[in-house]
């Protein structure tokens, strides 16, 4: 896989600063506001006895932080793992917009 952005060579064991500032924005991002949201509100969730909620909020952190920790590991060498990644991506963004008109909703009432 050619480094990041697209068209950039790979140099081996060498990161351009966009790569650099790419993966350090990503780290903040994902692991804050994805990962940990999900867990505090899977808690949130559980106190205010909605099971439903507490599972899809800890099972999306869970498969979050195990796909992002299993690219960061590979490289993106692998290709199934850049597509979980990719699809909990798409599950966390999911999650925060279903989450955050639920909570908007309940507060309008």
């Amino acid at each position: 896989m050619n480094g990041f952005p697209q068209g950039t060579a790979d140099i081996p064991g060498q990161m351009s600063g966009h790569g650099l500032l790419h993966f350090v924005s990503a780290a903040v991002g994902f692991l804050s506001l994805t990962i940990a949201s999900c867990f505090v509100f899977a808690r949130r969730f559980a106190g205010l006895k909605q099971q439903g909620w507490v599972v899809y909020s800890a099972v999306t952190g869970a498969f979050f932080f195990v796909t992002w920790a299993a690219l960061g590991a590979t490289g993106s060498r692998i290709g199934w793992i850049a597509v979980l990644s990719a699809l909990a991506v798409l599950f966390g963004g999911t999650w925060i917009t279903v989450a955050a008109a639920r909570l908007m909703r309940s507060e309008a009432r």
